[in-house]
């Protein structure tokens, strides 16, 4: 269905999706190095000592993936009009005009759903972001990051839009935790 305005939970699945996939790629490459691939920002700056400043140093050491996966979503769109994420649950991001969108406008939107989307991969800040994000999607306000852009949604049940959603980030999260990305993951 053209110009859709797919529900925020759609979208969303499809965000994460390509977020897990990202963060897949980087526990990768961390198990083939052997090390992290960025220093946590909490050892770049050890003398910060215990406090709310350590606290949140430490919580945004998530800005790298979440940077990552912004830039490299930019860069699908301006090629592809897609993501992964988005291809499992069938939407397309194309300009008013039908084209895709060029680079200028797909970074530019990243940049903007960087900071308004991800809240700039600061814990606290993302978590207000996505909520906030969701209550003005859910009530029919266009999100800064999506003003100038349509979705193209292909036609599909709720059911198949879940198991495109949960099957593959079963798998990814599996992956991840063999792999070693989280405690106790990996041999």
């Amino acid at each position: 269905m053209l110009n859709a305005h797919p529900h925020p939970w759609v979208r969303f699945g499809a965000t994460s999706l390509d977020f897990a996939l990202v963060n897949l790629i980087l526990t990768a490459l961390e198990a083939a190095w052997g090390a992290p691939l960025v220093p946590r920002l909490s050892r770049l700056f050890p003398d910060l000592g215990p406090g709310l400043v350590q606290a949140a140093v430490s919580s945004s050491d998530s800005i790298f993936p979440i940077l990552l996966t912004s830039l490299l979503e930019a860069l699908l769109l301006c090629t592809l009009g897609t993501t992964p994420g988005k291809t499992l649950m069938g939407l397309t991001l194309r300009r008013a005009d039908g084209g895709r969108l060029t680079p200028a406008q797909a970074f530019g939107r990243a940049g903007l759903k960087f900071v308004w989307g991800w809240g700039l991969g600061i814990a606290l800040l993302d978590a207000i972001a996505q909520v906030r994000s969701y209550v003005r999607s859910n009530n029919g306000r266009s999100l800064p990051w999506e003003r100038d852009f349509s979705y193209t949604m292909s036609p599909r049940s709720t059911g198949s839009r879940l198991a495109a959603y949960f099957i593959p980030a079963a798998v990814l999260l599996l992956l991840i935790y063999a792999l070693g990305g989280w405690p106790g993951g990996g041999a």
